[in-house]
């Protein structure tokens, strides 16, 4: 628990008013932990993102042999992000390739895509930004190991849309 500052009636009102502020406004605000200091150094410089709902992204740091095995709580993984972050990046792609191929028929530009969202690419990608290092994960995620960091991947860019907007997002990725 938190130590609270008494207040000795030897100062003045408004003093000890301000004092108990805050003492109140200490009380509620915590200090960022190593771990959520690391992700968002890592999203302003991968991603140009400054956190606002932290959660989320921690959330897509946490692989579901973690959520399970280590936090009890299937729920808290990634997977659903990860879900929602694929179709962004495959929506923000087929845009980007609709706009910069205009003569390219809708198969080749099918072929374009898959091999610029491929699994193989984000893996790669995420290990380059070093999103492998934050990667929540138990020892029973070795089966997974080569597509975990593209997953997270996945995970962070629809963490971005939740908590930054489509248009972020987008430009993130």
């Amino acid at each position: 628990m938190d130590s609270v500052v008494t207040t000795p009636l030897l100062y003045s009102k408004s003093s000890r008013i301000n004092l108990f502020l805050v003492n109140i406004k200490s009380l509620f605000s915590r200090s960022k932990s190593a771990r959520d200091k690391q992700i968002e150094r890592l999203l302003s410089h991968s991603f140009g993102v400054s956190p606002k709902e932290i959660n989320l992204y921690r959330q897509a740091f946490c692989h579901k042999s973690a959520a399970r095995n280590i936090h009890n709580d299937p729920h808290s993984s990634n997977e659903r992000l990860e879900f929602l972050g694929y179709a962004i990046i495959d929506s923000a792609v087929a845009e980007y390739l609709y706009r910069t191929h205009p003569t390219a028929e809708e198969g080749e530009m099918t072929k374009m895509k898959s091999r610029i969202v491929s699994r193989i690419n984000l893996n790669k990608t995420a290990v380059e930004m070093g999103l492998d290092t934050l990667i929540e994960t138990d020892s029973q995620a070795t089966n997974s190991r080569q597509s975990i960091s593209g997953n997270a991947f996945e995970a962070i860019v629809g963490a971005i849309y939740l908590d930054k907007g489509y248009k972020k997002a987008k430009t993130a990725i």
